[in-house]
């Protein structure tokens, strides 16, 4: 992606808290591929479980499509 005078190719977020999450899923959305990064494997499976249930959500609302969903969880 292009940035001012910048090429973003993956973009990197330090912790999956509440807000981390709402990172992660929205420069997913935007097309980013995005790195993640937490203390251990419980908070790991946590975030990608809260970054998948948001993506439910937009998706039973009729926000985004499948394919949508299936490009950013992947």
């Amino acid at each position: 992606m292009m940035g001012i005078g910048i090429n973003i190719k993956t973009v990197a977020v330090m912790g999956g808290g509440i807000m981390g999450v709402g990172i992660i899923y929205t420069l997913a959305r935007s097309g980013f591929p995005v790195l993640f990064r937490e203390l251990n494997e419980s908070l790991v499976k946590r975030c990608q479980d809260q970054v998948r249930q948001i993506y439910l959500n937009q998706l039973k609302k009729g926000k985004i499509t499948e394919e949508e969903m299936k490009k950013g969880l992947s």
